[in-house]
């Protein structure tokens, strides 16, 4: 499923056969951001990496739009450190 599939499974509580895990990297950020890394509204998935390649810059908490469930999902340390401005020290203990 690409990005906005996944964003109306998951709006519409839609059972979805997508493992999200601590391997995964589903996300959204606001649409700004993603429209200065020259992506289409609902173009398509980009990793962490590729879309701050993109946009030049690492990506901060306040590019990601807070209001959206795909928010809260887990994700990789890189993830979850750019979504919640930490580093995920728990893992390396």
């Amino acid at each position: 499923m690409n990005a906005g599939q996944v964003a109306q499974a998951f709006a519409g509580g839609r059972e979805t056969k997508q493992t999200l895990d601590e391997r995964s990297e589903v996300y959204t950020v606001k649409s700004a951001v993603w429209k200065a890394a020259g992506m289409k509204p609902d173009s398509g998935c980009l990793c962490i990496g590729c879309l701050e390649t993109r946009l030049g810059r690492r990506l901060k908490p306040r590019d990601f739009d807070r209001k959206n469930g795909l928010n809260r999902l887990p994700g990789t340390d890189r993830l979850l450190s750019r979504r919640m401005g930490l580093v995920a020290w728990w893992k390396n203990k």
